[in-house]
């Protein structure tokens, strides 16, 4: 599928699981290139001298990509820990942030009494806490009512709303960073088309003979 996903990489509409797919193909480069070394038909010594193993193209997916990325190349998770500094920074925030809510949600259980009491998100009114109509009576004053629900009430605080603007903004700016840096490593693909283009018809013609040459063997053709 090489050539397949390149066009893909050149059309722009390659994701992060295709460069990884491209990774993979031209990982099996090198080891192909030496088995065919010596003296080798001059079909195959052809095929040899148009296989370019493309190795810091090769190097800088491994290096950026996820093992695993989404599918979608618009929502994080794409490029690995450790590749670039800025993008590390901001998914620290964006944690420290988190972990910051799951510490605030634990210390007003214990100010209010609340044990029921939940910090929540959504992506309508951001970061909440949520109050069940029974324990009504032990909300703080510094609570600001947000939503009624049939069963609870929805409240935020100031210190919460500023937290809540910490921690969205550096998961916006990690989001388009990761994007950014993406889109480098696709542009890098591109660039080297000619070298994987002519790669791909050269494994192409290689994965043929082989075809053919193993039906030989097994039939004593």
């Amino acid at each position: 599928d090489l050539e397949r996903l390149l066009s893909r990489s050149i059309y722009g509409s390659a994701n992060a699981r295709d460069l990884n797919a491209i990774r993979e193909t031209m990982e099996s480069v090198p080891m192909l290139i030496k088995a065919l070394g010596g003296k080798v038909a001059g079909q195959l010594s052809d095929i040899r001298n148009s296989m370019d193993p493309c190795e810091a193209l090769v190097t800088e997916i491994f290096n950026a990509i996820a093992e695993e990325p989404p599918l979608s190349v618009r929502e994080g998770g794409i490029i690995r820990e450790g590749y670039d500094k800025d993008l590390d920074e901001l998914r620290d925030m964006a944690a420290t942030g988190s972990k910051w809510m799951a510490s605030q949600e634990e210390g007003e259980r214990k100010r209010t009494g609340i044990k029921s009491l939940k910090i929540k998100y959504n992506k309508v009114f951001g970061y909440f806490i949520e109050v069940g109509k029974a324990h009504l009576d032990k909300v703080p004053e510094d609570y600001i009512k947000k939503q009624t629900l049939s069963n609870s009430e929805r409240f935020i605080t100031p210190e919460l709303k500023e937290r809540e603007g910490q921690i969205l903004t550096a998961n916006e700016r990690s989001t388009a960073l990761e994007y950014e840096i993406f889109c480098m490593i696709r542009e890098m693909v591109t660039e080297h088309s000619e070298q994987l283009q002519a790669t791909a018809r050269a494994l192409g013609q290689l994965d043929s003979l082989c075809s053919l040459a193993e039906l030989a063997s097994v039939h004593d053709y």
